[in-house]
């Protein structure tokens, strides 16, 4: 974990997300200092995924930013720290 509550995290798209079913772009968490690393999708990993990809119930994104805000902006809960 980074210092102030930064780190990366895994976490999972589920039902409630606020960016289920939108593009990376349209997501526009950079906006909240939330990066994506990576999605991964039916166990491929896209690293440095493109502003155009879909964000689809059950993938799981590396992200990094500050836990608080990942688990609000994204998801309920990481999966875990990487």
């Amino acid at each position: 974990m980074a210092t102030g509550g930064y780190g990366v995290s895994r976490i999972k798209i589920c039902n409630d997300s606020p960016i289920l079913n939108k593009n990376i772009k349209e997501a526009d968490l950079p906006k909240s200092n939330i990066l994506i690393l990576a999605v991964e999708r039916d166990g491929n990993i896209t690293p440095n995924p493109s502003p155009d990809t879909q964000v689809m119930l059950g993938d799981s994104l590396i992200c990094f930013g500050k836990f608080i805000d990942i688990r609000r902006k994204v998801c309920l809960e990481p999966q875990d720290n990487v």
